[in-house]
């Protein structure tokens, strides 16, 4: 993934523009828990963004994140893996607000706004239940209005907010999907 396009994004040859490997760069990601002591990342305990409202959630296990967090940036160290990003700076912040307030990505998002600045980036590794009727039917995590509302607020203030797809292979563009996705109906700029 770090290679020359159309396979890859270009990073691992790029030593003319210090951007594309992320410096001045910060990335939060919005993810239930992650590893920050893993060997190829080493980040600081301020890697954690939640400030204790937004709380880590260990039940799911740490793989994901710490993952997600390599993926962008494991450092450049001469084992391991070589994130895509690696001198960005990472930040998480978890969708589980303190004890007894429960899931709540919308107030997490919304949380990142003050404490921001134009041309971050927010990565949302979060997912919402879509139209049908079972419990894998997984869209973009816009699909709630309240997470639409705090990406379009993150995007207005200059963020740059990068969402997944969800995980329940339905068409976007099909009419079960109310046109929420439509960016001529409503546009969270994500």
């Amino acid at each position: 993934h770090l290679d020359f396009a159309p396979t890859g994004i270009g990073s691992e040859y790029s030593s003319t523009d210090p951007r594309i490997r992320g410096s001045g760069v910060t990335v939060v990601d919005l993810e239930y828990y992650w590893t920050a002591s893993h060997e190829d990342l080493q980040l600081p305990p301020s890697t954690d963004i939640g400030e204790g409202e937004y709380i880590q959630y260990t039940a799911f296990g740490d793989e994901h994140g710490t993952a997600v967090f390599g993926i962008l940036v494991a450092d450049d160290n001469g084992f391991g893996v070589t994130g895509a990003v690696p001198e960005a700076t990472m930040k998480g912040i978890s969708p589980t607000m303190s004890p007894g307030f429960g899931y709540n990505p919308a107030g997490a998002l919304t949380f990142l706004a003050s404490r921001l600045t134009a041309g971050d980036v927010v990565l949302i590794e979060q997912q919402a239940d879509g139209p049908g009727p079972g419990s894998s039917d997984f869209v973009p995590a816009e699909w709630d209005q309240s997470v639409f509302d705090a990406i379009r607020q993150l995007s207005n203030l200059g963020i740059i907010v990068v969402e997944t797809g969800g995980n329940g292979g339905y068409d976007l563009d099909s009419p079960e999907m109310l046109g929420r996705f439509d960016r001529s109906v409503r546009d969270s700029d994500a």
